[in-house]
């Protein structure tokens, strides 16, 4: 059996040695600096706050100035330390002003608390707080702010020789080829801490981290607690982004809990690039990327990469990219702990490395879409590939595994080929190990005769268990055998078991070394059933042998699939002419008592009352019971019947008397 080589267009890129990667980067970063090489329109250059309406206090000596009231035209100071506190409006400048423009060379601090206020910025290029000083920059920021123009941030930090630091309580909306917050720094470490919505335009990214030099074991550190959510549609200029975007030379470290979505072409729900550090990445919300060439977890370079999914659900309509993507440097390692779902495309797969790096997967949860860790015949150059499906957890892919030479799947969880409801081969190309834990789920297509069928390149060691699921019945042969497993490098039986049902006995014949068969024996007379039970059973069989129609095939299913003999008479017993016969019964009995309510008007007194009817209006509630214990021969019918009748009677003439009842 050959191998199946990965298809070329699953990995968009491959990594490039640390010298090349870093001219790439950087030529990223040119590309992307629309907002920082762009010259930006200042307030004027004085202590109280840049306009003349709002109150401004400045201390000399520490060079910090605190602006209250009324800042709508903007705030514009060479301060050290800002204070924005009690504000009596909206900060909105006019068209390509900041809202709050911090310049100069001393580290400077931001502390802003807009007390339900927000800041709005129009134009192009105008940030709703811009912070730009050679030597470090930290905001404290709480407050919703709106900065719509193309290329516009919702707040910038910029640093070319100290750490930026920026921490954000509030929503942020902004436009195309924008963020929510960017932080870039020559040198410097950059540390964000966002908790609150971010939403963009086209091309736009949620948060933006980006180092332009190596050195100093800068580091970049980004938690994000609120959702990201970036429209697509095209902008007139492109630029690297992404829902969570970090590029630098050393450690990136992302946690993300909120939910990410984002839709241009190109940009990912979560990117790390580093040519020389690790990456660390960890997420416990729903990420869905709905562009082209994106992934919702993409990690470029890296010497030691780890992606931890606590939960929630991923994925992708990229057919070029996996879900989760690992572009690792040659020798590094790669490893993924999956305790939510990833959902692959059918063609860029589930989860996909260039196979520079040595890569383990580790699936707590689930798993739906192809993994490809490594494309060629022999072993990684780092060393063998491993993928674990952990007790309790479900492997569903669409064509296969590949890991490369060496590499080895240890399934402990459910491994299902294509999931539930298609009848399907794949393709592992590894060594299979199953544990006591593990099992494989088969479809098996009754009426086309064919079934999952596991393929293995390598040896398959097999304990665990079985787990069939029949569907589709017309027509079909009661007794059939599948081919379910076949092993190139041999099949060791090391106590792999089937259950069967209430109505099939299933076995597992091993016909030669390399094959696992599935048999499948259906018998529709089983003992413990009452004589009506049977009756019931033996008509499915009949029909069944005859051609049965499609609309009978989820009941035929629910029966076949029937794992006990309780549920397998509980379905004859509601299928049975005795409960049909108790519903006809009901209505008759409540058809009578009406018939009989619709003689409701006689007179109360006098001789021959009985007789005597009268003009009325009536009405008449009613209730009955009526209960039948289940016995060897009757179905057990529990019957609480109540309604209500009225109508109306009048005299037509003598003896003639005409009405209306419900």
């Amino acid at each position: 059996m050959s191998r199946t080589a990965l298809p070329a267009h699953v990995i968009p890129a491959l990594a490039v040695a640390p010298d090349r990667l870093r001219a790439i980067l950087l030529g990223s970063l040119a590309a992307s600096a629309l907002a920082l090489s762009t010259p930006l329109a200042a307030g004027a250059l004085s202590p109280d706050c840049g306009n003349a309406t709002g109150t401004a206090v400045f201390d000399a000596g520490s060079n910090a100035l605190t602006c209250s009231g009324n800042q709508s035209p903007g705030i514009s100071t060479f301060a050290d330390t800002l204070f924005v506190i009690g504000l009596t409006g909206n900060i909105t400048p006019s068209a390509g002003i900041h809202g709050i423009d911090l310049f100069g060379g001393n580290p400077v601090t931001l502390q802003n608390t807009l007390g339900g206020f927000s800041i709005v910025t129009t134009g192009p290029v105008a940030h709703g707080i811009n912070a730009d000083r050679q030597q470090g920059v930290t905001i404290n920021h709480t407050g919703n702010i709106s900065a719509t123009g193309e290329g516009s941030f919702g707040i910038k930090g910029r640093s070319t020789q100290g750490e930026v630091a920026i921490s954000s309580s509030g929503d942020i909306m902004t436009g195309e080829v924008g963020a929510g917050i960017f932080a870039n720094t020559t040198q410097g470490s950059i540390v964000i801490q966002n908790n609150g919505d971010i939403s963009g335009g086209a091309n736009s990214s949620g948060i933006q981290a980006t180092i332009d030099q190596s050195g100093n074991g800068a580091s970049i550190s980004i938690t994000s607690n609120g959702n990201i959510n970036l429209g697509g549609g095209f902008a007139s200029t492109i630029a690297p982004a992404a829902g969570i975007y970090a590029l630098g030379f050393n450690d990136v470290s992302i946690v993300s809990a909120g939910n990410i979505t984002t839709e241009s072409d190109a940009v990912h729900g979560i990117s790390a690039t580093t040519p020389s550090g690790n990456v660390s990445i960890v997420t416990t919300g729903n990420i869905s990327v709905m562009g082209s060439q994106a992934s919702a977890i993409y990690v470029e370079g890296g010497n030691t990469n780890s992606v931890r999914i606590i939960g929630g659900t991923l994925s992708t309509t990229s057919e070029t990219n996996g879900t989760v993507t690992f572009n690792g440097n040659s020798g590094g390692s790669n490893r993924l702990d999956n305790y939510g779902t990833i959902v692959g495309n059918p063609i860029g797969g589930a989860v996909v490395t260039n196979g520079l790096g040595r890569s383990a997967v580790n699936n707590f949860g689930t798993i739906i879409g192809d993994v490809y860790l490594y494309s060629g015949s022999d072993a990684p150059p780092s060393g063998a590939n491993s993928f674990t499906n952990a007790p309790g957890a479900a492997f569903s892919p669409g064509s296969g595994l590949e890991l490369g030479a060496g590499g080895l799947f240890n399934n402990h969880g459910t491994l299902s080929p294509r999931g539930p409801g298609a009848a399907a081969a794949i393709t592992l190309g590894v060594d299979l190990m199953q544990s006591t834990t593990g099992q494989i789920a088969i479809d098996i297509d009754m009426s086309s005769s064919v079934s999952d069928r596991v393929i293995v390149n390598g040896t398959t060691q097999l304990t665990g268990k079985v787990v069939p699921n029949l569907m589709n019945f017309g027509g079909a042969n009661f007794n059939q055998d599948f081919n379910i497993i076949t092993a190139g490098g041999g099949v060791t039986n090391n106590g792999l078991t089937i259950a069967d049902t209430a109505l099939i006995d299933y076995s597992l014949l091993y016909p030669n070394a390399n094959d696992v068969v599935l048999s499948v024996r259906v018998d529709f007379d089983v003992p413990g059933l009452t004589p009506n039970q049977s009756a019931v059973l033996d008509y499915f069989g009949r029909v069944l042998a005859a051609g049965m129609p499609d609309a009978f095939d989820d009941i035929y299913a629910t029966l076949l699939n029937a794992s006990d003999l309780e549920t397998v008479a509980t379905i004859a017993e509601q299928t049975h002419s005795n409960s049909a016969a108790a519903a006809v019964g009901s209505a008759i009995h409540f058809s009578d008592a009406l018939a009989a309510a619709l003689r409701s008007c006689p007179v109360a007194e006098g001789p021959k009352s009985e007789l005597r009817e009268t003009s009325c209006l009536w009405a008449k509630p009613t209730y009955r019971q009526f209960k039948q214990n289940k016995g060897e021969n009757r179905a057990r019918i529990d019957d609480d019947t109540s309604g209500i009748s009225g109508g109306f009677q009048t005299a037509l003439s003598d003896n003639t008397w005409g009405g209306l009842g419900f």
